[in-house]
């Protein structure tokens, strides 16, 4: 008896409880998000400068034109073949001397040209001396030849021709009046080119023609 009212106890409990489960109201599950942070930059010094690479790199935004800073480029460089250069302005602006060396005699020039320092004279005119002509060559005595006949007054231009090329036999008056006169006579006369049909051929120290008859003397010689 007692057993069966222990047993009817415990049934009313479980039937009370299911009862207060059954009314209870559905729990809401509540996710709590973590609170936002802001990006903080991240500095690695251990980074080694270069980086070792294995495969192909391919950048795709890189710019077209890079900002480059070099520090230790030479002031001068050395250059093979040549060097082009498209955004040279026309005109270039120079301070102090300008030597050009490779700059043609004769310049061919378009157009006029104005020549502000010519000289002038007092009437405003450009002043213009006469070329000088440089003077003309005179014949005078050049020398002696050895003693030949003077009887040949050819022979005489020739031999002289052959001792002193560009020579002949001097004319009368070019060897009279000679400046300086010749001083080393080789002997007491001198053939010299007489006028036609005279008859003599020569000269002595005493500037007196003679030599009618010929003989061996020296020719003087006259040339330019």
């Amino acid at each position: 008896m007692r057993r069966i009212v222990v047993t009817g106890i415990v049934l009313v409990g479980v039937v009370i409880l299911s009862s207060l489960a059954a009314t209870r109201a559905p729990e809401t599950s509540v996710v709590v998000a973590a609170p936002s942070q802001n990006p903080q930059p991240v500095t690695v010094t251990n980074f080694p400068s270069v980086q070792g690479v294995s495969g192909t790199v391919n950048v795709g935004n890189l710019p077209a034109f890079q900002n480059v800073t070099v520090g230790n480029l030479p002031a001068v460089q050395q250059v093979g073949g040549s060097v082009a250069v498209t955004n040279l302005p026309g005109i270039q602006s120079v301070t102090g001397n300008v030597a050009v060396s490779n700059l043609p005699a004769v310049q061919m020039v378009g157009g006029s040209v104005a020549v502000s320092n010519l000289p002038l004279d007092a009437d405003g005119n450009v002043r213009v001396s006469s070329p000088t002509a440089p003077p003309s060559p005179q014949i005078h005595f050049i020398g002696f030849t050895k003693p030949i006949e003077i009887s040949d007054v050819f022979g005489m231009s020739i031999e002289c021709n052959a001792e002193f090329p560009g020579t002949r036999a001097c004319k009368t008056d070019e060897f009279l009046y000679a400046i300086p006169p010749p001083t080393d006579w080789p002997g007491d006369r001198a053939g010299v080119l007489p006028p036609v049909d005279a008859p003599f051929r020569c000269v002595n120290k005493s500037y007196q023609s003679g030599c009618a008859t010929g003989g061996l003397s020296p020719a003087a010689c006259c040339g330019y």
